[in-house]
């Protein structure tokens, strides 16, 4: 994926006491993933805008507006996209993004843009309410968790939009006599539905000579005997916020996130090494053998587990010319893991 990004300046008189919205996208820019390519644009023209729009080809647009919000504090707003030598109509941007795969406006709109984007080809648009306050705070959480998934674990556009919304509705929403007021939320155009990743995101294993259409526990004999054991596994999670985000409903978008967090960990989950173990755990189906499996999650977390079933099975699956992994093993495990720790 190619993603661009198009930064507006700070608003004169702000100091480093501020933060603009689109800080999350140039932190998160220079830790991408080597199969990301990301390119930051700072406060081009509109003529510097469209050319390097022509020659970058991006699969990803994200133009931020001038925004800013003070340290601590939930002033501030989003403002409008603002290019060197000044603002541009509405119908003249998006015919500027004609035929990208995606935009990401972070900032004020209007003029129905997000509607001129789709017809000017654009296939995904995301795009902040119009006539509608956007707090800057909230528009940095979203982005920050866009972005995060994005880049970090390479999630698609729709998944990384269902999560981001997701997050800033568990940490953006108040109460206010005990009426829950949700955050305002940006808007996807696109004929695809945004839904946060589950274990039916995993793709299916691809086994030569096996047809797995009638699923795996029919197509694999043995399959079902399959075991995945994680000895004292133990998932911990640090929450930051205040006393208001230990509510249910807050908790319930966030119990969701961090599902769909751990699936694109899972997705991405690689077997570094596999030795037999020496005893059979006692609790594994008559005939069983086991493997002590050594794994890396998409950011770098390594697991041990132990995997078991029916040694005809195990032998398909074991490492083949050294570490390198077959899939279905790597997908078992994402599988299996996506289970154990958030089913």
């Amino acid at each position: 994926m190619k993603v661009l990004g198009c930064i507006s300046p700070k608003q004169p008189g702000q100091d480093a006491a501020h933060l603009d919205a689109c800080s999350s996208f140039r932190e998160l820019a220079s830790h991408a993933r080597e199969e990301m390519q990301v390119k930051v644009v700072m406060d081009p023209t509109f003529e510097e805008f469209k050319a390097m729009l022509h020659e970058f080809q991006p699969t990803l647009l994200y133009v931020s507006g001038s925004s800013s919000y003070e340290q601590n504090s939930v002033t501030g707003l989003v403002g409008p996209v603002q290019f060197r030598d000044g603002p541009q109509p509405s119908e003249v941007l998006a015919s500027a993004c004609s035929g990208l795969q995606s935009v990401y406006l972070d900032a004020a709109t209007e003029d129905s843009i997000g509607a001129k984007l789709q017809v000017s080809g654009v296939q995904h648009a995301i795009v902040w309410p119009e006539g509608t306050q956007v707090p800057a705070v909230v528009a940095a959480q979203f982005s920050h968790t866009f972005f995060s998934a994005v880049l970090l674990l390479q999630s698609s556009i729709h998944e990384a939009f269902a999560l981001a919304n997701h997050v800033v509705q568990a940490h953006c929403t108040t109460i206010t006599d005990n009426q829950y007021l949700a955050p305002c939320l940006p808007s996807l155009y696109s004929p695809i539905k945004a839904t946060l990743p589950d274990n039916s995101s995993i793709p299916s294993p691809n086994i030569p000579g096996v047809d797995t259409a009638m699923g795996l526990a029919l197509a694999v004999p043995g399959w079902a005997d399959i075991r995945l054991l994680a000895p004292r596994a133990e998932l911990r999670l640090l929450l930051t916020g205040n006393s208001t985000l230990i509510d249910s409903s807050k908790l319930s978008f966030l119990g969701e996130a961090v599902r769909a967090l751990l699936v694109l960990e899972m997705r991405g989950l690689v077997l570094l090494e596999s030795t037999p173990c020496l005893k059979v755990p006692a609790n594994l189906p008559e005939g069983c053998q086991a493997l002590r499996c050594k794994l890396r999650t998409k950011n770098g977390a390594e697991v041990i587990a132990i995997l078991g079933g029916q040694p005809s099975v195990l032998q398909v699956r074991a490492l083949r010319g050294g570490l390198e992994p077959l899939h279905t093993c790597d997908w078992y495990f994402a599988e299996a893991f996506s289970f154990l720790w958030i089913g």
